[in-house]
């Protein structure tokens, strides 16, 4: 390199663009006398001129790029010379603009371009699966939901059957009890297909959320027990050996009697179908862990087994299994319901099993009060519990009275029917079953719908009304709304039978004001013992109204509108007291009632026609007066409680109340006070 004194070019660095160049000419005579004209071609617009003592030029922060720097002088006697001396100046750039800056700029923004539109291609497409997964998973829950409604609507289409042919086999009991053996394995294999159908439903349940759990104090134990011998019959046709093993032998705590039932009858009836002939099923119930607040049930099997990939997915629902799909008939949905309840009780299920040598079940659940809400705790028996005694011990009673002689039977058929029961069914096969049952001691009138029983009821006295849920028209809720809030029907008491089981529709029946709900399939002497009860009822509080000196109101179990209807009444009759001439007519006229309306009513609520209430009440006041003054004659109590003569008013007091008046202020002022 050259000297910048004999070079053309010179290249400065960037940081070094803050630079000045020194100039002179070679004349020495008068060197004072030079002058300099200089420019830097592409930062200079024009020509700069200095004299001897200004011989620098100077430039500041030049930006990078190429210039040219031009010079020229004067002689001493101040003549310009043509020549001008030129110096090419190329200042760099810094790094950031430099051209391998500027390559990886490209590189780095290219790389970036390429990273978004991958990620942009990525994003798309996991929107793309996410989009296909949901539309997969919505199909899936489409597809499992149709088959549930599918399922949930056979269910009920099948319950009314279900109910036909239950019913007809305790007609058949009741007629002809000498195949009682044949009944039985009858009775089990409808419980059995009972059970199937509920199982769907309570899956339905599951899926919903409308699961809840009510746990009651038992013996575990035992409960198992009588719910294994249910399978006997089933077991006994495929030769397959069952064992139960409890320890201790009795186990007492906390459970849901229909959870832990659907629990052990799925895990149960999965090991029969995986079972060969001649297998072999043990179930063994003992404490899971030294506190013993926890139970461990164990249903293990000699079945096929199954595999390791299998068991991952086992219970889910609607699961087949290829063994299953080949060998055995199912909906797919038992182990997933086991998994359902287990999980409602607070408790867990798990699978051990290996093929070809079978499979274990293992469930644990809590069965301390801690473990439980107090919303999951019933305290009360279960009311299914209860119809089924009441069904067993009327179906006891009746099948010793079939055993009687023909003579005896014909007398029990000349028994004065007292009570008309309504029903009300828009399935003429049960509705003909029942009124076949229910006209041996009750007078029976039918109808097939809300509407057509509202007429019945305009010209008939009804005792009692058994109507089911689903009818066209006029459903049985609607049905219901509308008896409990007439005063006419208000009285009469209501049994609703229906083929849903949910808690909410229990639930709703009973606040329209149903006295009894009993689901389908049921037992038509569960039904029978249902309108017994509920007749009985009613005499034992007309009984007790008739019979006690004074009466709470609030103590009957009748609806708010008959209680103030009752108490109403009460009140016209002691406002018109001491009125011999109150009669039936001023009474029904002042209670806003027809005469019939007013006597079924208190006939029904109290067993006393209008003219013996009327004279209950008088005599109940009575009673009253001789408790606040002992010494009143009898003759002033008779005429203040409105009879004209005192001799009839002592022989009403006797015939109700089996004592004179005298005898009762005797008897029972004093304890009074």
């Amino acid at each position: 390199k050259q000297m910048p004194s004999f070079t053309e070019r010179i290249t400065i660095p960037h940081k070094y663009n803050n630079f000045s160049i020194h100039f002179a000419t070679l004349n020495y005579k008068n060197p004072e006398l030079n002058k300099y004209a200089y420019k830097l071609e592409g930062f200079d617009n024009d020509w700069r001129y200095a004299n001897s003592n200004q011989n620098v030029a100077y430039y500041n922060n030049l930006p990078s790029g190429n210039y040219t720097f031009k010079l020229r002088a004067t002689t001493q006697n101040g003549v310009w010379n043509d020549e001008i001396k030129e110096l090419r100046v190329n200042v760099l750039p810094p790094f950031w603009l430099s051209w391998w800056a500027y390559i990886i700029y490209f590189l780095t923004f290219a790389i970036i371009i390429y990273v978004l539109y991958r990620n942009a291609v990525n994003r798309i497409n996991l929107r793309n699966q996410l989009r296909y997964s949901e539309m997969e998973q919505a199909k899936t829950e489409e597809l499992n939901h149709a088959k549930l409604q599918f399922f949930t609507n056979i269910t009920h289409e099948f319950l009314t059957p279900l109910t036909i042919i239950s019913a007809t086999i305790d007609e058949l009991r009741y007629s002809s009890p000498r195949n009682d053996g044949m009944y039985e394995t009858l009775s089990f294999n409808i419980k059995r297909l009972s059970r199937l159908l509920q199982q769907i439903l309570e899956f339905r349940k599951a899926e919903s959320g409308n699961l809840k759990l009510r746990v009651s104090h038992g013996n575990v134990s035992e409960f198992m027990r009588n719910s294994i011998e249910a399978f006997y019959p089933l077991i006994k046709k495929k030769k397959i050996h069952i064992s139960f093993v409890s320890d201790p032998e009795d186990i007492y705590g906390l459970f849901d009697i229909d959870k832990l039932d659907k629990i052990l009858y799925n895990l149960i009836s999965n090991a029969v179908k995986y079972v060969k002939e001649g297998g072999a099923i043990q179930i063994t119930l003992n404490y899971s862990d030294e506190n013993r607040d926890h139970i461990k049930l164990i249903v293990k099997d000699e079945g096929a087994g199954i595999s390791s990939e299998d068991q991952k997915i086992l219970f889910t629902r609607f699961y087949e299994g290829q063994y299953r799909m080949h060998n055995t008939t199912g909906t797919g949905i038992g182990l997933s319901l086991v998994r359902d309840l287990t999980a409602l009780s607070h408790g867990s299920v798990s699978v051990k099993s290996e093929l070809g040598l079978g499979s274990e079940f293992e469930v644990i659940l809590p069965i301390d009060i801690s473990y439980f809400s107090d919303s999951e705790i019933d305290s009360y028996e279960n009311s299914n519990s209860k119809e089924l005694v009441e069904a067993e011990s009327s179906l006891q009673k009746e099948n010793d009275i079939t055993s009687n002689s023909n003579n005896k039977e014909q007398e029990t058929n000349k028994v004065v029917k007292n009570h008309t029961v309504l029903v009300v069914e828009d399935n003429e096969d049960i509705l003909e079953l029942i009124q076949k049952l229910l006209s041996r001691d009750y007078q029976v009138i039918t109808s097939y719908n809300g509407k057509e029983a509202l007429l019945v009821l305009e010209h008939e006295k009804v005792d009692i009304i058994v109507t089911d849920i689903m009818m066209p028209e006029m459903d049985g809720i609607e049905l219901c709304k509308l008896l409990k809030s007439n005063i006419d029907y208000s009285h009469i008491p209501l049994i609703v039978l229906t083929a849903k089981s949910d808690e909410k529709d229990r639930a709703l029946a009973y606040e329209t004001g149903a006295d009894a709900f009993i689901s389908k399939p049921f037992n038509l002497n569960v039904l029978h013992a249902r309108i017994r009860n509920l007749l009985k009822n009613r005499e034992r509080i007309a009984t007790d109204f008739k019979s006690q000196f004074v009466f709470e109101i609030k103590d009957l179990n009748i609806t708010n509108l008959d209680e103030e209807f009752l108490q109403n009444a009460i009140n016209c009759v002691n406002l018109h007291l001491d009125d011999p001439s109150f009669d039936q007519q001023q009474f029904s006229e002042e209670m806003n009632v027809s005469k019939s309306t007013l006597y079924n009513k208190l006939k029904t609520l109290t067993g006393l026609n209008t003219s013996m209430f009327i004279t209950n009440i008088r005599l109940k006041a009575a009673c009253q007066i001789m408790d606040q003054n002992k010494n009143i004659r009898i003759s002033d109590l008779a005429y203040a409680v409105g009879f004209n003569d005192p001799k009839y008013f002592s022989s009403c007091f006797k015939k109700e109340f089996n004592m004179r008046p005298t005898e009762y202020i005797d008897r029972f002022t004093d304890t009074v006070k």
